[in-house]
Protein backbone atom coordinates (compact mmCIF):
# COMPACT_ATOMS: atom_id res chain seq x y z
CA UNK A 1 0.00 0.00 0.00
CA UNK A 2 2.81 2.44 0.82
CA UNK A 3 4.12 2.13 -2.75
CA UNK A 4 0.72 2.95 -4.16
CA UNK A 5 0.28 5.94 -1.86
CA UNK A 6 3.77 7.19 -2.70
CA UNK A 7 2.85 7.00 -6.36
CA UNK A 8 -0.35 9.01 -5.80
CA UNK A 9 1.44 11.62 -3.72
CA UNK A 10 4.29 11.89 -6.19
CA UNK A 11 2.08 12.27 -9.26
CA UNK A 12 -0.37 14.77 -7.85
CA UNK A 13 0.19 18.00 -5.98
CA UNK A 14 -1.52 18.32 -2.59
CA UNK A 15 -4.05 20.69 -4.12
CA UNK A 16 -4.80 18.37 -7.03
CA UNK A 17 -5.02 15.29 -4.82
CA UNK A 18 -7.61 16.94 -2.60
CA UNK A 19 -7.52 14.52 0.32
CA UNK A 20 -6.49 10.92 0.94
CA UNK A 21 -8.25 9.02 3.71
CA UNK A 22 -8.16 5.51 5.17
CA UNK A 23 -11.03 3.80 6.95
CA UNK A 24 -10.76 0.50 8.75
CA UNK A 25 -13.49 -1.89 9.79
CA UNK A 26 -11.80 -2.80 13.07
CA UNK A 27 -14.69 -1.48 15.16
CA UNK A 28 -17.14 -3.68 13.26
CA UNK A 29 -14.80 -6.63 13.49
CA UNK A 30 -14.63 -6.27 17.27
CA UNK A 31 -18.37 -5.80 17.71
CA UNK A 32 -19.27 -8.72 15.42
CA UNK A 33 -16.82 -10.98 17.21
CA UNK A 34 -17.02 -14.59 16.05
CA UNK A 35 -19.55 -13.65 13.36
CA UNK A 36 -16.94 -11.58 11.49
CA UNK A 37 -15.50 -14.45 9.45
CA UNK A 38 -18.96 -15.52 8.28
CA UNK A 39 -20.13 -12.05 7.23
CA UNK A 40 -16.82 -10.43 6.21
CA UNK A 41 -17.42 -10.67 2.46
CA UNK A 42 -20.91 -9.20 2.78
CA UNK A 43 -19.60 -6.35 4.94
CA UNK A 44 -16.93 -5.51 2.34
CA UNK A 45 -19.49 -5.54 -0.47
CA UNK A 46 -21.79 -3.27 1.53
CA UNK A 47 -18.89 -0.92 2.29
CA UNK A 48 -17.99 -0.74 -1.40
CA UNK A 49 -21.61 0.00 -2.25
CA UNK A 50 -21.76 2.85 0.29
CA UNK A 51 -18.48 4.24 -1.06
CA UNK A 52 -19.86 4.09 -4.58
CA UNK A 53 -22.93 6.06 -3.51
CA UNK A 54 -20.84 8.79 -1.89
CA UNK A 55 -17.83 9.25 -4.17
CA UNK A 56 -17.81 11.39 -7.28
CA UNK A 57 -16.58 10.04 -10.63
CA UNK A 58 -13.26 11.81 -9.98
CA UNK A 59 -12.73 10.05 -6.63
CA UNK A 60 -11.18 6.58 -6.36
CA UNK A 61 -10.83 3.95 -3.65
CA UNK A 62 -9.07 0.61 -3.26
CA UNK A 63 -8.89 -2.05 -0.59
CA UNK A 64 -5.80 -2.75 1.51
CA UNK A 65 -5.56 -5.94 3.54
CA UNK A 66 -8.63 -7.55 5.04
CA UNK A 67 -10.53 -4.60 6.43
CA UNK A 68 -9.10 -1.27 5.27
CA UNK A 69 -10.10 1.03 2.41
CA UNK A 70 -8.01 3.87 0.98
CA UNK A 71 -10.05 6.71 -0.57
CA UNK A 72 -8.61 9.49 -2.72
CA UNK A 73 -10.93 12.51 -2.89
CA UNK A 74 -10.28 14.68 -5.92
CA UNK A 75 -11.63 17.93 -4.47
CA UNK A 76 -12.75 17.70 -0.85
CA UNK A 77 -10.56 18.97 1.97
CA UNK A 78 -9.47 16.84 4.90
CA UNK A 79 -12.29 17.81 7.24
CA UNK A 80 -15.13 17.18 4.78
CA UNK A 81 -13.49 13.96 3.56
CA UNK A 82 -12.92 12.69 7.12
CA UNK A 83 -16.53 13.31 8.06
CA UNK A 84 -17.80 11.52 4.96
CA UNK A 85 -15.58 8.51 5.72
CA UNK A 86 -16.71 8.49 9.34
CA UNK A 87 -20.33 8.59 8.19
CA UNK A 88 -19.77 5.55 5.98
CA UNK A 89 -18.53 3.47 8.90
CA UNK A 90 -21.35 4.87 11.05
CA UNK A 91 -23.86 3.74 8.42
CA UNK A 92 -22.23 0.30 8.34
CA UNK A 93 -22.52 -0.04 12.12
CA UNK A 94 -26.14 1.07 12.06
CA UNK A 95 -27.06 -1.30 9.22
CA UNK A 96 -25.29 -4.31 10.70
CA UNK A 97 -25.69 -3.71 14.43
CA UNK A 98 -28.80 -1.57 14.66
CA UNK A 99 -26.91 1.32 16.27
CA UNK A 100 -23.67 3.23 15.84
CA UNK A 101 -20.93 4.03 18.36
CA UNK A 102 -19.11 7.10 17.04
CA UNK A 103 -16.42 6.85 19.70
CA UNK A 104 -15.12 3.60 18.12
CA UNK A 105 -15.04 4.94 14.55
CA UNK A 106 -11.60 6.12 13.41
CA UNK A 107 -10.56 7.81 10.18
CA UNK A 108 -6.91 8.13 9.14
CA UNK A 109 -5.71 10.99 6.92
CA UNK A 110 -2.65 10.69 4.71
CA UNK A 111 -0.92 14.01 5.36
CA UNK A 112 2.14 13.60 3.15
CA UNK A 113 5.58 12.01 2.95
CA UNK A 114 8.68 12.61 5.06
CA UNK A 115 11.94 10.85 4.11
CA UNK A 116 10.03 8.58 1.73
CA UNK A 117 7.68 7.51 4.56
CA UNK A 118 3.93 8.06 4.29
CA UNK A 119 2.74 10.17 7.23
CA UNK A 120 -0.64 9.35 8.75
CA UNK A 121 -2.88 11.17 11.21
CA UNK A 122 -5.79 9.36 12.89
CA UNK A 123 -8.85 10.75 14.67
CA UNK A 124 -12.11 9.32 15.98
CA UNK A 125 -15.43 10.49 14.56
CA UNK A 126 -16.25 11.97 17.98
CA UNK A 127 -13.04 14.03 17.86
CA UNK A 128 -13.86 15.24 14.35
CA UNK A 129 -17.36 16.31 15.37
CA UNK A 130 -16.03 18.03 18.49
CA UNK A 131 -13.52 19.96 16.39
CA UNK A 132 -16.29 21.14 14.09
CA UNK A 133 -18.39 22.15 17.10
CA UNK A 134 -15.55 24.21 18.56
CA UNK A 135 -15.00 26.02 15.28
CA UNK A 136 -18.63 26.99 14.84
CA UNK A 137 -19.64 30.56 15.56
CA UNK A 138 -22.25 30.47 18.27
CA UNK A 139 -25.43 32.45 17.51
CA UNK A 140 -25.57 35.78 19.28
CA UNK A 141 -28.29 37.29 21.41
CA UNK A 142 -31.55 38.29 19.77
CA UNK A 143 -33.05 34.81 19.50
CA UNK A 144 -36.15 33.65 21.28
CA UNK A 145 -37.06 29.98 21.51
CA UNK A 146 -40.72 29.36 21.88
CA UNK A 147 -43.86 28.51 19.97
CA UNK A 148 -42.15 29.78 16.83
CA UNK A 149 -38.47 30.67 16.66
CA UNK A 150 -37.88 34.35 15.87
CA UNK A 151 -34.71 36.36 15.35
CA UNK A 152 -33.54 39.92 15.01
CA UNK A 153 -31.10 39.62 12.10
CA UNK A 154 -29.07 42.46 10.51
CA UNK A 155 -30.72 41.94 7.12
CA UNK A 156 -34.25 42.19 8.49
CA UNK A 157 -36.14 45.17 7.10
CA UNK A 158 -38.69 46.75 9.43
CA UNK A 159 -37.87 46.20 13.13
CA UNK A 160 -41.58 45.58 13.71
CA UNK A 161 -41.39 42.54 11.43
CA UNK A 162 -40.01 39.20 12.57
CA UNK A 163 -38.62 36.23 10.71
CA UNK A 164 -39.99 32.94 11.96
CA UNK A 165 -39.25 29.32 11.22
CA UNK A 166 -42.51 27.60 10.26
CA UNK A 167 -43.26 23.96 9.52
CA UNK A 168 -45.63 22.26 7.10
CA UNK A 169 -46.52 18.55 7.34
CA UNK A 170 -46.09 16.28 4.33
CA UNK A 171 -48.28 13.19 3.95
CA UNK A 172 -46.74 9.83 3.10
CA UNK A 173 -49.22 8.50 0.53
CA UNK A 174 -48.09 4.86 0.81
CA UNK A 175 -48.10 4.60 4.61
CA UNK A 176 -50.81 7.26 5.06
CA UNK A 177 -49.00 9.02 7.88
CA UNK A 178 -47.80 12.54 8.65
CA UNK A 179 -44.18 12.27 9.73
CA UNK A 180 -42.19 14.67 7.51
CA UNK A 181 -42.18 18.40 8.25
CA UNK A 182 -40.87 21.02 5.81
CA UNK A 183 -39.10 23.98 7.44
CA UNK A 184 -39.28 27.41 5.83
CA UNK A 185 -38.73 31.03 6.84
CA UNK A 186 -41.73 33.36 7.08
CA UNK A 187 -41.95 37.11 7.62
CA UNK A 188 -45.26 38.85 8.19
CA UNK A 189 -45.67 42.26 6.57
CA UNK A 190 -49.08 43.53 7.48
CA UNK A 191 -51.55 40.92 6.23
CA UNK A 192 -49.03 39.48 3.79
CA UNK A 193 -46.82 36.47 4.52
CA UNK A 194 -43.42 36.40 2.78
CA UNK A 195 -41.84 32.96 2.48
CA UNK A 196 -38.32 31.66 1.91
CA UNK A 197 -35.96 34.15 0.30
CA UNK A 198 -38.95 36.44 -0.15
CA UNK A 199 -38.61 37.14 3.59
CA UNK A 200 -35.34 38.98 3.00
CA UNK A 201 -35.10 42.75 3.06
CA UNK A 202 -35.10 43.22 -0.71
CA UNK A 203 -36.28 41.37 -3.78
CA UNK A 204 -32.75 40.78 -5.06
CA UNK A 205 -30.90 39.38 -2.04
CA UNK A 206 -27.15 39.07 -2.02
CA UNK A 207 -25.66 35.61 -1.32
CA UNK A 208 -24.63 36.49 2.24
CA UNK A 209 -28.23 37.38 3.09
CA UNK A 210 -29.38 34.03 1.71
CA UNK A 211 -26.67 32.26 3.72
CA UNK A 212 -27.76 34.08 6.89
CA UNK A 213 -31.34 33.00 6.27
CA UNK A 214 -30.37 29.35 5.80
CA UNK A 215 -28.29 29.41 8.99
CA UNK A 216 -31.20 30.97 10.88
CA UNK A 217 -33.56 28.23 9.72
CA UNK A 218 -31.07 25.47 10.55
CA UNK A 219 -30.38 26.79 14.05
CA UNK A 220 -34.04 27.36 14.86
CA UNK A 221 -35.27 24.06 13.47
CA UNK A 222 -32.58 22.00 15.21
CA UNK A 223 -33.13 23.73 18.54
CA UNK A 224 -36.88 23.16 18.24
CA UNK A 225 -36.30 19.51 17.36
CA UNK A 226 -34.00 19.04 20.37
CA UNK A 227 -36.71 20.36 22.68
CA UNK A 228 -39.34 18.12 21.10
CA UNK A 229 -37.00 15.11 21.11
CA UNK A 230 -36.69 15.42 24.88
CA UNK A 231 -40.49 15.15 24.99
CA UNK A 232 -40.35 11.95 22.91
CA UNK A 233 -41.52 13.58 19.67
CA UNK A 234 -40.19 11.82 16.57
CA UNK A 235 -40.58 13.11 13.02
CA UNK A 236 -38.50 13.74 9.90
CA UNK A 237 -37.41 17.30 9.17
CA UNK A 238 -36.60 18.83 5.77
CA UNK A 239 -34.22 21.81 5.91
CA UNK A 240 -33.77 24.21 2.95
CA UNK A 241 -30.25 24.94 1.72
CA UNK A 242 -30.07 27.44 -1.14
CA UNK A 243 -27.56 27.18 -3.96
CA UNK A 244 -26.18 30.63 -3.07
CA UNK A 245 -25.28 29.31 0.39
CA UNK A 246 -23.12 26.43 -0.81
CA UNK A 247 -21.95 27.44 -4.28
CA UNK A 248 -18.81 29.09 -2.84
CA UNK A 249 -16.44 27.21 -0.53
CA UNK A 250 -16.30 29.89 2.17
CA UNK A 251 -20.10 30.02 2.47
CA UNK A 252 -20.49 26.26 2.17
CA UNK A 253 -18.07 25.77 5.06
CA UNK A 254 -20.36 27.78 7.35
CA UNK A 255 -23.26 25.50 6.44
CA UNK A 256 -21.13 22.40 7.00
CA UNK A 257 -19.77 23.71 10.31
CA UNK A 258 -23.29 24.23 11.62
CA UNK A 259 -24.51 20.90 10.25
CA UNK A 260 -21.54 19.22 11.92
CA UNK A 261 -22.87 20.36 15.30
CA UNK A 262 -26.15 18.50 14.86
CA UNK A 263 -26.20 15.73 17.50
CA UNK A 264 -25.62 12.29 16.01
CA UNK A 265 -28.96 10.97 17.27
CA UNK A 266 -30.85 13.60 15.23
CA UNK A 267 -29.08 13.09 11.92
CA UNK A 268 -31.13 10.05 10.84
CA UNK A 269 -34.21 12.32 11.01
CA UNK A 270 -32.82 15.15 8.84
CA UNK A 271 -33.22 15.78 5.13
CA UNK A 272 -31.45 18.64 3.34
CA UNK A 273 -33.41 20.18 0.46
CA UNK A 274 -31.28 22.00 -2.14
CA UNK A 275 -33.18 24.97 -3.56
CA UNK A 276 -32.72 27.43 -6.43
CA UNK A 277 -30.23 25.29 -8.34
CA UNK A 278 -29.39 26.66 -11.79
CA UNK A 279 -30.94 24.77 -14.70
CA UNK A 280 -28.58 22.25 -16.26
CA UNK A 281 -26.19 22.18 -13.32
CA UNK A 282 -23.30 19.78 -14.15
CA UNK A 283 -23.48 16.40 -12.45
CA UNK A 284 -19.99 16.71 -10.94
CA UNK A 285 -20.79 20.11 -9.48
CA UNK A 286 -24.02 18.89 -7.91
CA UNK A 287 -22.35 15.75 -6.57
CA UNK A 288 -19.79 17.95 -4.82
CA UNK A 289 -22.57 19.89 -3.08
CA UNK A 290 -24.50 16.77 -2.12
CA UNK A 291 -21.40 15.01 -0.79
CA UNK A 292 -20.69 17.99 1.44
CA UNK A 293 -24.09 17.62 3.15
CA UNK A 294 -24.44 13.84 3.07
CA UNK A 295 -22.55 13.10 6.33
CA UNK A 296 -24.89 15.25 8.39
CA UNK A 297 -28.33 13.87 7.61
CA UNK A 298 -30.36 10.99 6.28
CA UNK A 299 -30.63 12.22 2.70
CA UNK A 300 -30.36 15.14 0.28
CA UNK A 301 -33.19 16.05 -2.09
CA UNK A 302 -33.45 18.70 -4.80
CA UNK A 303 -36.22 21.26 -5.24
CA UNK A 304 -37.06 21.67 -8.91
CA UNK A 305 -39.92 22.31 -11.35
CA UNK A 306 -42.53 19.81 -12.51
CA UNK A 307 -41.28 20.31 -16.08
CA UNK A 308 -37.60 19.85 -15.16
CA UNK A 309 -35.53 17.65 -17.46
CA UNK A 310 -32.61 17.54 -15.01
CA UNK A 311 -33.88 14.57 -12.98
CA UNK A 312 -31.25 12.17 -14.46
CA UNK A 313 -28.53 14.63 -13.34
CA UNK A 314 -29.98 14.76 -9.83
CA UNK A 315 -30.07 10.97 -9.57
CA UNK A 316 -26.55 10.49 -10.96
CA UNK A 317 -25.20 13.10 -8.51
CA UNK A 318 -26.54 11.18 -5.51
CA UNK A 319 -29.81 12.97 -4.68
CA UNK A 320 -32.37 10.69 -3.04
CA UNK A 321 -35.46 12.63 -4.03
CA UNK A 322 -36.97 15.60 -5.86
CA UNK A 323 -39.52 18.17 -4.71
CA UNK A 324 -41.76 20.38 -6.85
CA UNK A 325 -44.62 22.81 -6.28
CA UNK A 326 -47.91 22.88 -8.18
CA UNK A 327 -48.24 26.15 -10.15
CA UNK A 328 -51.61 27.11 -8.64
CA UNK A 329 -54.62 25.92 -6.64
CA UNK A 330 -56.58 24.97 -9.77
CA UNK A 331 -55.51 21.65 -11.27
CA UNK A 332 -55.40 22.18 -15.04
CA UNK A 333 -55.07 19.41 -17.61
CA UNK A 334 -51.52 20.56 -18.39
CA UNK A 335 -50.55 20.43 -14.72
CA UNK A 336 -51.98 16.91 -14.40
CA UNK A 337 -49.90 15.78 -17.38
CA UNK A 338 -46.75 17.41 -15.99
CA UNK A 339 -47.41 15.80 -12.61
CA UNK A 340 -47.74 12.33 -14.11
CA UNK A 341 -44.57 12.75 -16.20
CA UNK A 342 -42.65 14.10 -13.19
CA UNK A 343 -43.67 11.11 -11.05
CA UNK A 344 -42.94 8.46 -13.69
CA UNK A 345 -39.56 9.97 -14.58
CA UNK A 346 -38.54 10.04 -10.91
CA UNK A 347 -39.72 6.46 -10.34
CA UNK A 348 -37.57 5.19 -13.21
CA UNK A 349 -34.56 6.88 -11.60
CA UNK A 350 -35.49 5.59 -8.11
CA UNK A 351 -35.96 9.13 -6.81
CA UNK A 352 -38.49 9.82 -4.10
CA UNK A 353 -41.01 12.57 -4.89
CA UNK A 354 -42.63 15.37 -2.89
CA UNK A 355 -45.18 17.83 -4.25
CA UNK A 356 -46.20 21.02 -2.43
CA UNK A 357 -49.17 23.24 -3.21
CA UNK A 358 -51.77 20.48 -2.81
CA UNK A 359 -54.74 22.66 -1.86
CA UNK A 360 -57.74 20.72 -3.14
CA UNK A 361 -59.10 17.19 -3.20
CA UNK A 362 -58.63 17.11 -6.98
CA UNK A 363 -54.93 17.95 -6.64
CA UNK A 364 -54.49 15.27 -3.96
CA UNK A 365 -56.25 12.68 -6.14
CA UNK A 366 -54.09 13.53 -9.17
CA UNK A 367 -50.85 13.43 -7.16
CA UNK A 368 -51.77 10.14 -5.49
CA UNK A 369 -52.80 8.59 -8.81
CA UNK A 370 -49.52 9.70 -10.37
CA UNK A 371 -47.58 7.90 -7.63
CA UNK A 372 -46.15 10.92 -5.77
CA UNK A 373 -44.65 9.73 -2.48
CA UNK A 374 -45.21 12.82 -0.28
CA UNK A 375 -47.87 15.53 -0.54
CA UNK A 376 -47.95 18.90 1.22
CA UNK A 377 -50.29 21.86 1.07
CA UNK A 378 -53.38 23.36 2.67
CA UNK A 379 -55.38 20.22 1.94
CA UNK A 380 -52.83 18.13 3.84
CA UNK A 381 -52.17 20.48 6.75
CA UNK A 382 -51.42 24.16 7.48
CA UNK A 383 -48.13 25.80 8.42
CA UNK A 384 -47.49 25.53 12.16
CA UNK A 385 -45.05 27.10 14.61
CA UNK A 386 -44.16 23.70 16.09
CA UNK A 387 -43.95 20.34 14.26
CA UNK A 388 -46.28 17.60 15.41
CA UNK A 389 -45.71 13.99 16.40
CA UNK A 390 -45.94 11.23 13.80
CA UNK A 391 -49.62 10.36 13.34
CA UNK A 392 -51.62 8.02 11.14
CA UNK A 393 -53.76 9.98 8.68
CA UNK A 394 -56.01 7.88 6.40
CA UNK A 395 -56.71 9.39 3.03
CA UNK A 396 -60.39 9.99 3.75
CA UNK A 397 -59.40 12.19 6.71
CA UNK A 398 -57.28 14.60 4.67
CA UNK A 399 -58.59 18.15 4.51
CA UNK A 400 -59.37 18.28 8.23
CA UNK A 401 -55.97 19.61 9.34
CA UNK A 402 -53.14 17.70 11.02
CA UNK A 403 -53.91 15.73 14.13
CA UNK A 404 -57.70 16.01 13.78
CA UNK A 405 -59.28 12.57 14.18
Amino acid sequence: MNDRLRSILAERSPVAAGSIQMIGLDSLKVKLGQRWDAVRSKVLILAERLLGDVLSPQDVFFRHGEDTFVIVFAQLGDREACLICGRIVEDLQRLLLGEADTSTIRVTSVVGMVDDTVQLQAASLDELLDAVARSMSRPEAGRQIGGGTTWAEPWRGNPAETVEVMYRPAWDAARQVLFLYIARARRLRGNQALWGTGALSCATANPMEVLDLDLVIMRGAIETYLELYENRFRFFLSLPIHYESISVTSRRQQIIDLAGCVPAHLRPFLNYRLEDLPDGIPEGRLRELINGLRPFGRSVTVATKLQSRDLPIFAAAGAKGVAATLPGPILTERTAVDLAYFASSAQKLRLGTLVEGVETKAAEAAATAAGINFLAGDFIGPWTAVPGHVIHKPRHELGRGPGVP
